[in-house]
Order: C-alpha cells, then sequence, then structure tokens
C-alpha cells in the first residue's frame, strides 16, 4: 500500500487532535508482511485487515477495530491492545508474550461480505502464544485457545465462558475472579495457576493438572476435580482455630446491625490478620477494620458501607461487586485488588432524610497501583492523593479531576 505512511502519519496527528489529521481506515486492506513494529494504531478503523505475518512488535492498538483481522502468525509481543475488539481475529500462530490484552475483546464474530459470511480461518495446527500477556477483564467467552501457550498470562476477572483450552499451558497464570464456567479444560495444565474465587461451574477437566494450583473460594459446582490431579492444590487459608472466632464475631455483627445496634456487638476487628480468607458475600457495614490484614481476601458481593478500613492492607484482594459506599478506606493499600463493578461512590446513608448530604467513600492517599476498577463507580468518592499508576479504569465513573 504506496500511500501507507501518510495514512500513519495523518493518524499520528489525529491521536494528538491536529486539524491536519484523519483517523486511519484500512478496512479490508491488504497489509501481509509490513514491518509496522512501534507504530500507533489506537483507535483505527482495521475491520477485516489482512496482517498475516507482519512485525507488530510494540505496535500501539490500543481501542482499535479490528473485527475480523487476520493476524495470522504476526509478532505482536509487547503490543497495546487494550479495548480493542477482536472479534473475530484470526489469531493462528500470533505472538503475543507480555502483550497488553486488558478489557481487550476476542469473543466470536462473523464477517459478512455481500450479505455472505467470509471465512477467517487459520492453518491447522498453529498455537496462539500469549505467554506473560495481560488479559485482565478480557471478553474470550466461546474463544478457541486449543493447546494455546498461556503460561504466566494474568486472566484475572477474563470472562471465559465455554472457551475452548483443551492442552493449554495455563501453568502459573492468574486466573483470579475469572469466569471458566463450561470450558473445556481437558489435558490443559495449570500447574501453580491462581483461581482464587475463580467460577468454574460445569467446567470439564479430565486429564487436567491443578497441581499447586489455588483454588481458594473458587466455584466448583459441577466440576468434577476428581477427573483432574490436584496435588498439593489449596482449596482453603482459614485454620479452624480462626474460623470459629470469626464466625461468632460476624454472627454477633449482623444481629447488632439487624436490631440497630441494640442486640449483637459491634465487629471490632482493627488489625485482624483475616489475610487470603474466604468472605465471600459477608455483611461488615460499619465493622471498624482499620489496619486489617486482608491481603488476598476474597471479598466479592461484600457489603461494607461505611466501614473503616483506613490504613488496612488489601493488597490483591478480591471487592468485585462490593459496596463500599461512604467506607473510610484513607490510606489503604488496595494495589492490584481487583474492584470490577464495585461501588465507591457518593450515596444516601440508610435511613438518612432525604435531601441529606449524602455518604462520600474516602480514598484519600490511598494506593491503587495495578488495581482493577473496571465499570467501578467512582462518583463523588474523596480521591486527593490516591494513587492509580497501571490501574485498569475501563468503564469506571469517575469524577472530573479535583
Amino acid at each position: 500500500m504506496p500511500q501507507l505512511e501518510s495514512v500513519l502519519l495523518r493518524h499520528g496527528q489525529w491521536l494528538a487532535q491536529e486539524r491536519s489529521g484523519r483517523r486511519a481506515d484500512l478496512r479490508f486492506q491488504d497489509l501481509s508482511g509490513y514491518a509496522l513494529g512501534g507504530r500507533s494504531l489506537a483507535r483505527a478503523a482495521l475491520v477485516g485487515v489482512r496482517l498475516a505475518g507482519c512485525d507488530l512488535r510494540g505496535c500501539d492498538f490500543s481501542g482499535a477495530d479490528l473485527f475480523g483481522a487476520d493476524l495470522t502468525d504476526t509478532d505482536l509481543r509487547g503490543a497495546r491492545l487494550a479495548e480493542a475488539d477482536l472479534r473475530g481475529a484470526a489469531l493462528y500462530g500470533a505472538r503475543l508474550d507480555q502483550a497488553n490484552l486488558n478489557a481487550a475483546d476476542l469473543r466470536e464474530g462473523m464477517l459478512l461480505m455481500g450479505g455472505q459470511p467470509l471465512a477467517n480461518t487459520g492453518p491447522e495446527g498453529r498455537r496462539i502464544v500469549m505467554t506473560g500477556a495481560s488479559l485482565i477483564c478480557a471478553q474470550m467467552e466461546r474463544t478457541d485457545l486449543a493447546g494455546a501457550a498461556l503460561k504466566r498470562c494474568n486472566l484475572s476477572g477474563a470472562n471465559l465462558r465455554q472457551a475452548k483450552l483443551t492442552g493449554a499451558d495455563l501453568d502459573a497464570a492468574v486466573l483470579r475472579n475469572a469466569d471458566l464456567s463450561a470450558a473445556d479444560l481437558t489435558d490443559a495444565s495449570l500447574r501453580g495457576a491462581d483461581l482464587t474465587a475463580a467460577s468454574l461451574v460445569g467446567a470439564r477437566v479430565a486429564g487436567a493438572d491443578f497441581a499447586k494450583a489455588v483454588l481458594v473460594g473458587a466455584d466448583l459446582t459441577e466440576c468434577d476435580l476428581l477427573e483432574a490431579s490436584t496435588l498439593g492444590a489449596v482449596f482453603s487459608r482459614l485454620d479452624a482455630a480462626r474460623q470459629a472466632p470469626l464466625q461468632r464475631a460476624l454472627e454477633a455483627h449482623r444481629r447488632w446491625l439487624d436490631s440497630d445496634g441494640r442486640l449483637g456487638a459491634r465487629a471490632e476487628m482493627e488489625g485482624i490478620d483475616l489475610a487470603g480468607c474466604n468472605l465471600t458475600g459477608v455483611n461488615l457495614s460499619g465493622a471498624a477494620l482499620s489496619g486489617a490484614k486482608l491481603e488476598e481476601a476474597i471479598l466479592n458481593d461484600a457489603l461494607l458501607i461505611l466501614a473503616d478500613l483506613s490504613g488496612a492492607n488489601l493488597r490483591g484482594a478480591a471487592l468485585r461487586r462490593a459496596r463500599l459506599t461512604g467506607a473510610n478506606l484513607t490510606k489503604a493499600d488496595l494495589r492490584a485488588a481487583d474492584l470490577t463493578e464495585a461501588r465507591l461512590d457518593a450515596a444516601s446513608a440508610p435511613g438518612a432524610s432525604a435531601g441529606g448530604s449524602g455518604l462520600r467513600t474516602r480514598l484519600v492517599a490511598a494506593d491503587l497501583t495495578g488495581a482493577v476498577l473496571y465499570r467501578a463507580k467512582l462518583k463523588g468518592a474523596e480521591v486527593t492523593g490516591w494513587r492509580t499508576e497501571r490501574a485498569l479504569l475501563s468503564g469506571a465513573e469517575l469524577d472530573g479531576p479535583e
């Protein structure tokens, strides 16, 4: 394509919001064999583009429309594909080591040409290599990843429902909160993988290897692990000595909440060590948890309204869909925590009169480096001095800078 350099130049100007710029439109173009390493095609129109065999190392395809693109045998190592539309794209033989595909859409898709489906199939026997890639919250429902190299991938929160992962290498992969419902993991290797709070409902695991995998809080309904190897796998991190006192405290707190403080007792848990514990759906609204050690705890769907979590260690914690309205998270450590669809926005206090000032979640000086805030609600939260470097904020509802 003789004018490709001009298209790329004007696209760069468009990204920089210069008047002379124009968004790259390379739909259905054949760019096979081109070396585009390090170039930017962020948010470009690339539907049906043919990039087979291209050197695309370090390219920026963030937010690009690559629906039905042919990426067969491409070198995409270190490329940025966050929020890209890759539905129906052919990735046979592609190298995606260390690529960023956070919140990308890799679900099935079919191109139509003249009202007829356009086949986009790759050569048999080619495997997708994504070693060490970041696929946080990626949409991969029904994706064919049979035999794929996914070692050390970060698939936290990824949608892998009904995905074909037969014979895939997922050793040491991070699949915290991933949805693997009805996925086919036959003969897959997940040695040392982190499947904390993952859903494996109805997954097929015959011949799969879960040796030394972490399955704390995982939903294994209709998943027959007797057909798989689970030597050394971890299913719980809360020992019996801590289980009984914790349950008593939670029951007393529930009675305290239900009776408006007349019965039971408020949970006073400052500095408590609950690291790695499964607390899915727990109601600790109004609890005192300042300085608590909740590193990698599972708090999905938890109610933490008005809870005091100031200075708490929530590093790597699972807080998907948690209600944190009015909570105090001042100086909390939330590095790499998963707050997908969590409620941290301002709202009226329970029972408060209409027209009140409302509750504001305090994230003042909180550290959310590398945290996942995918579709989280944060409007009205106090965020002065918070840190969000490398955080995933796709779809998050935020106020403007204070």
